[in-house]
């Protein structure tokens, strides 16, 4: 959708599921209305979740830009805060809680929680960077760039119900520590990978999807513990609302990681280029000629599509040629001068121009090679920190393990 119509193209594509839903509704719905119940919306807690919500993920995006002890950082943060101690306390007394807190007395429901939110965030750090990365380092189409993801998804799809048997089988312990390590060894993957070579990015993609849809299959079921009623009603939809926090917060951490990561490799790229184009012998004019070709190559944080071997072209060349024919009439006096004279002159000046553009154009190739190959190392690096900073949070995911009932435990409920 985005490669074919634009970045707003994919939301085209909620249209057709929305008609589809509406007339699903009208089929399968009744008409008739029901018996009203009287309940009371927590208009409060509501509010509060979202200005903490709302803070920290501003806080999160704009940490970098702003610099994380600015004062709007540091009020963003206390709001966040805030709203969350104060959200807390209105939950402990609403009669109608947003989030009933006796949710948390239940250990397999505050892991299921904490899961569902950590592994929210690892999948969709992957989902959401190395699309970028191919569009951007690798100059492949936004089409092909997603394809290259997708065995992430497939194994979504595959182990997420294959999770939800092995449940019964093994228990929940065994279930999530398989998925957990899947996605621990998605992310060596993802650190120590060369994501010029693809097979490498699939391996990483498909033990992440893999650990991902193992995890998540089975955590509706597990987060409904032993709850009935509206508590039962209230963990299933507590657990969509963390689902969509992991999200939040894995766009919003690594957006702002990458963005950060951007900045430094930029500034390096461009001292590297100035350093290489200076001790070049050539004129001062082309070698600012060629840093303002890096520094718009720069602006849009892409590596060149190709090698380029031309940097003077023949549009420049001629003006050149112009310009110093121009020069060479005035300051040898023959502006005046006969036709024939100032043909001599012209080509004079154009094999001269002309010898020297072909030996500058031979003196930049190389070294602006090597400022392409430097730029697409210091990008290639600024993709791939995020994830190998990420990598030690990743074995939090095993301390989850032991907030799941035992396999005997569990069957012997059931």
């Amino acid at each position: 959708m985005t490669q074919f119509f634009g970045g707003r193209g994919i939301f085209l594509i909620n249209v057709p599921f929305t008609l589809l839903a509406l007339v699903l509704c009208w089929r399968l719905f009744g008409l008739h209305e029901s018996k009203p119940v009287k309940e009371r919306l927590d208009v409060l807690g509501s509010l509060l979740s979202m200005i903490m919500l709302f803070g920290l993920t501003l806080l999160l995006v704009k940490g970098s830009d702003w610099g994380w002890t600015s004062g709007k950082c540091l009020g963003l943060g206390l709001l966040s805060v805030g709203a969350l101690a104060t959200f807390i306390m209105v939950e402990a007394h609403s009669q109608q809680s947003m989030v009933p807190l006796a949710l948390f007395k239940d250990k397999q429901f505050v892991g299921s929680a904490i899961v569902t939110v950590m592994s929210g965030v690892f999948l969709v750090a992957l989902l959401v960077l190395m699309p970028s990365f191919f569009t951007k380092v690798q100059n492949k189409g936004e089409l092909l760039a997603a394809l290259m993801i997708t065995p992430a998804s497939l194994m979504i799809f595959i182990w997420s119900p294959i999770s939800g048997l092995l449940l019964s089988k093994v228990g929940p312990r065994i279930v999530i520590l398989m998925g957990s390590l899947s996605m621990i060894g998605g992310y060596v993957a993802l650190s120590q990978m060369n994501p010029n070579v693809y097979w490498q990015v699939c391996v990483a993609a498909i033990l992440v999807g893999a650990g991902y849809g193992i995890v998540i299959g089975p955590i509706t079921v597990l987060a409904a513990g032993d709850f009935t009623g509206n508590l039962l009603t209230a963990s299933q939809s507590v657990i969509g609302v963390f689902r969509q926090i992991g999200t939040s917060l894995a766009v919003a951490i690594f957006v702002s990681a990458l963005s950060a990561n951007l900045v430094t490799a930029k500034t390096n790229i461009w001292t590297f280029a100035q350093d290489r184009v200076e001790a070049l012998s050539v004129t001062d004019k082309v070698k600012r000629d060629t840093l303002v070709q890096v520094k718009t190559q720069l602006a849009t944080e892409k590596t060149p599509k190709h090698q380029q071997t031309t940097f003077i072209n023949k549009t420049k060349t001629q003006r050149l040629i112009h310009l110093n024919y121009q020069q060479a009439l005035q300051k040898n006096k023959l502006a005046q001068a006969p036709a024939t004279v100032k043909r001599s002159v012209y080509r004079q000046v154009s094999q001269a121009v002309t010898t020297q553009v072909s030996r500058d154009n031979r003196t930049l190739t190389p070294v602006v090679a090597t400022i392409r190959s430097e730029t697409k190392q210091q990008l290639t690096q600024t993709f791939l920190r995020p994830y190998r900073l990420t990598l030690p949070f990743t074995f939090d995911m095993l301390l989850t393990v032991f907030l799941f009932r035992k396999r005997q435990d569990y069957l012997s409920r059931d």
